[in-house]
């Protein structure tokens, strides 16, 4: 016998507490394509699936970590397409990570100067005082 479970949903304000994606952000990517048409329910609420968290998750994690809009809407649109697009999806998200790696590194170096700073001034504050 086959057992019929009913698949989790969640309303926008669920995502956006879950996700941590304001309700704009998510009318917004559905508007310009990244999430495709979010089901509603007969009031015209929209009712999200697990599947659209998995998505959100990722768009969520592509944005933050500096990836635009436009890149994004390739890599969605290519993604859809079907696994004949695999090779160029994973260029995009290699040439990302090289990206966010250059920027985590640069990021490194403005933190190892302002820690150097604040030594300094720690330094010169119990100099000061010992005067």
């Amino acid at each position: 016998m086959e057992s019929i479970t009913a698949e989790k949903t969640y309303t926008i304000q669920e995502v956006e507490k879950e996700m941590g994606v304001s309700q704009h952000t998510l009318r917004y990517y559905e508007k310009i394509g990244l999430l495709h048409r979010i089901q509603r329910r007969a009031n015209g609420r929209r009712v999200y699936s697990e599947e659209d968290l998995g998505w959100i998750y990722w768009l969520k994690l592509l944005r933050e970590s500096g990836m635009s809009i436009q890149r994004m809407k390739r890599y969605v649109e290519i993604t859809r397409a079907g696994d004949h697009t695999l090779e160029e999806r994973c260029a995009i998200l290699k040439e990302h990570r090289d990206h966010l790696h250059e920027t985590i590194q640069r990021l490194q170096g403005y933190l190892e100067r302002l820690n150097q700073k604040v030594e300094f001034y720690q330094g010169y504050q119990t100099y000061a005082k010992g005067r």
